[in-house]
């Protein structure tokens, strides 16, 4: 494989580098800091990139090296902290008791100490925990939502909690809620907390933290209760409580596996607010805001709003505050390493931490979809065409009811049904070719492919506009490992991207997997209606009043878009 030059050195060059440092680490560092110093080593610039690196590591590695007494700037998540059964003031609001329900579940409700997260705040949190009648427990999962704590009205139990039971495991619930609902009337309004980060920068003012810090707590109180022994600890959830497993799974290793939906995994170009990532959102955007001022498009699925929802420009929202451009960027890639997937992947698979994710094709928080499979190409995903918060998904799709299924194979052994395929294309005159192999095992009762033209680039008002026509799906052909599709193009387009589901049914359950996420550049393509240009180009149309078929408006962003970025998911379910 050809080496790429990375300021002044090239990816050989910088894993020596880090190896060979990373050998003298004293054996008190935090292994996964190794992230930072990697990222920062790749950012030397000059062309002695060799000295640049060693000076990077030196200056950071000692600093690690000194054991930490609480949450810091670089480590926002202090472990010893969130362990430390001493400081959980557990509060019993109803012992132990046979439910009142249906009377097959013994239940415990509590309220424990979080956090002091705000200087004057005590952040408490109610914590239902569930076992079987008798015995004890190994493990659990456990959940932000659905949490009943009213005394006296016990929790009915779900399918995939009784599967969880059955397999000698707990259920454990807590509360996960954003902060513009009251439901900590102690602390100050969202909008002063959300300045607070705008000064800082720090994470540890944003909800992410908060969210994260809750199930933490949570599982500690679990394990600190007589029912509850050593076992496997399955987090799982959707939107806020979808990104709060994957956070905590980075930090935390108590946990096993994760289950989320309408979440982000991956450090994406556009997440990382690298400019030509940049430019393209914000042209397109331009381009749908000049629609509306032109009122051409039929309403979308969704109220206009919601196609402002996606990428928020973190760096100039920063600037409003008093940052530079460097500091916000600077910022953004600190928080990279605790807030996401792909940056902890080595360590996670070396953990042997499961994840299955359903994200979504068309979600304003999982906009890293079409990025995933570069970044992390052995994540096991199921992606929902035209899913997303508010959307559940193209009449054609598989069902995204996998609980059960998955609590079976991580508690109980199950099979875990398929690996994640690899897709190939080819483009032959007017038909495209598509070859889904199954080459880790695993063979398939159903494969469908999904498809759409000229979709917008990541994070754009056009990407959760644009949903995947009706019509434009087929049943894929094939036998054994292989599946094979012939989509007839269009003409006149620029690049089409495909969405493959496969399903398996495991003892009467449905397990669906997904191909990564294709993008296909079309050679028929004019070249200089290519994006950015493409959305120029209709912008300017759409300012002359020409009729645009395709675009729509999006309302003013929000002014407060730093404010927006701490709390990707509060309107969350």
């Amino acid at each position: 494989m050809e080496q790429t030059a990375v300021s002044g050195i090239n990816e050989t060059q910088v894993e020596t580098i880090l190896e060979t440092l990373r050998f003298h680490l004293p054996s008190q560092v935090n292994h996964r800091n190794v992230n930072k110093m990697s990222r920062r080593v790749r950012s030397c610039t000059s062309r002695w990139g060799v000295v640049c690196a060693t000076a990077v590591f030196l200056l950071i590695g000692p600093t690690q090296a000194e054991p930490s007494t609480g949450p810091t700037l670089d480590e926002p998540i202090h472990m010893p902290t969130m362990t430390d059964t001493s400081t959980l003031d557990v509060v019993i609001v109803e012992g132990w008791h046979v439910d009142t329900i249906d009377g097959t579940t013994r239940q415990k409700l509590i309220n424990i100490h979080v956090d002091d997260w705000w200087e004057g705040v005590e952040i408490r949190v109610p914590v239902r925990l569930v076992v079987p009648l008798e015995g004890t427990v190994e493990g659990f999962v456990i959940s932000g939502s659905g949490l009943n704590e009213t005394p006296g009205d016990d929790e009915a139990m779900t399918p995939s909690d009784r599967v969880a039971l059955d397999a000698g495991a707990g259920v454990v619930t807590t509360k996960i809620r954003s902060l513009n609902n009251s439901y900590y009337p102690d602390l100050p309004s969202p909008g002063i907390v959300q300045a607070r980060f705008a000064q800082t920068l720090d994470w540890r003012y944003s909800e992410y933290f908060l969210w994260s810090a809750i199930m933490m707590r949570a599982i500690t109180a679990a394990f600190d209760d007589e029912f509850f022994q050593p076992g496997p600890v399955i987090a799982y959830g959707n939107s806020k409580n979808g990104m709060t497993p994957l956070i905590s799974s980075i930090h935390d290793d108590r946990i096993t596996a994760v289950r989320s939906t309408h979440a982000f995994t991956t450090y994406t170009p556009i997440r990382a607010h690298e400019p030509t990532a940049v430019a393209e959102v914000e042209a397109a955007n331009e381009a749908f805001a000049a629609a509306f001022q032109a009122d051409d498009l039929p309403e979308g699925d969704q109220p206009w709003s919601y196609y402002d929802k996606g990428f928020q420009n973190f760096i100039e929202a920063a600037e409003t505050s008093g940052w530079s451009s460097n500091e916000a960027l600077a910022a953004i890639d600190r928080f990279a390493d605790d807030l996401y997937v792909s940056e902890n992947w080595d360590e996670l698979t070396a953990r042997g931490v499961e994840i299955f994710t359903l994200p979504g094709s068309h979600d304003w928080v999982a906009y890293d979809v079409p990025g995933v499979g570069v970044e992390l190409p052995g994540l096991r995903t199921y992606i929902v065409p035209n899913g997303g918060h508010a959307r559940n998904g193209h009449s054609e799709a598989p069902s995204k009811d996998v609980d059960a299924a998955f609590f079976a194979e991580q508690l109980a052994g199950a099979d875990r049904g398929l690996e994640t395929p690899e897709v190939s294309t080819v483009v032959m005159g007017d038909t495209l070719v598509v070859t889904v192999t199954f080459a880790d095992g695993g063979v398939p009762e159903e494969s469908k492919i999904f498809w759409m033209y000229d979709r917008g680039p990541d994070g754009s008002s056009w990407y959760l506009y644009d949903l995947i026509p009706e019509e434009n799906w087929a049943i894929m052909n094939g036998s054994g490992n292989t599946w094979t599709a012939s989509i007839p193009l269009d003409s006149g387009h620029a690049s089409i991207d495909l969405i493959t589901t496969h399903t398996v049914t495991v003892n009467g359950r449905i397990i669906p997997i997904s191909a990564p996420y294709t993008r296909v550049t079309l050679a028929r393509a004019v070249p200089f209606l290519s994006s950015p240009a493409i959305w120029l180009l209709a912008s300017v149309l759409a300012v002359w009043g020409t009729s645009l078929s395709r675009l729509i408006n999006r309302p003013q962003r929000s002014a407060d878009a730093l404010a927006e970025t701490s709390g990707r998911a509060k309107q969350g379910t």
